[in-house]
């Protein structure tokens, strides 16, 4: 079974009730980066 890597990310999130606030400022990133990984815009 294949999983694309944004599925995987956006569904730990949901999961544990994290935004994309939260998940970016966790990782030093912008929330407009988490969303493109999620949407699989970009991994980069």
């Amino acid at each position: 079974m294949y999983l694309k890597i944004g599925f995987i990310i956006k569904r730990l999130r949901m999961e544990n009730n994290v935004t994309q606030d939260t998940l970016a400022n966790a990782v030093g990133v912008t929330p407009q980066a988490i969303s493109r990984w999620e949407s699989e815009g970009s991994l980069g």
